[in-house]
């Protein structure tokens, strides 16, 4: 009778290392495909959160400029309405004119300083 051969180890082996290696595969899919999913996620929330800071810093520039162009509007009406009260006031145009005529008398100069101190006071 003949005895049978022994069968290499490795033979023995090969089957189970195969298998323990192809059991790996599923475990290394389904983690790459939720690492890939966490980061398309956080890309897309972050474009999002991206759009909508933007978006609101954009409306809060858009109010701030809103405002500067009223207020520069207000600043501009109420310098016209001065000059035009200081223009059609006869008094202060003749003590203006008393002064450019004579540039060194010293009364017409107080007189116009003092008009110039009450206005500024008043506004």
């Amino acid at each position: 009778m003949k005895t049978p051969k022994a069968m290499p180890t490795r033979a023995l082996t090969q089957p189970t290392e195969d298998a323990d290696q192809r059991a790996w595969y599923p475990l290394v899919l389904i983690f790459a495909l939720v690492a890939l999913g966490i980061f398309v996620g956080g890309t897309l929330s972050y474009r999002d959160y991206e759009r909508r800071f933007r978006t609101g810093v954009e409306q809060q520039l858009s109010a701030i400029a809103e405002l500067k162009v009223d207020d520069l509007a207000l600043w501009r009406t109420e310098r016209l309405g001065d000059a035009n009260n200081i223009f059609k006031n006869a008094s202060f145009s003749g003590l203006a004119r008393r002064f450019l005529d004579r540039p060194g008398d010293s009364e017409t100069q107080a007189q116009l300083r003092a008009w110039m101190e009450r206005c500024q006071a008043a506004n």
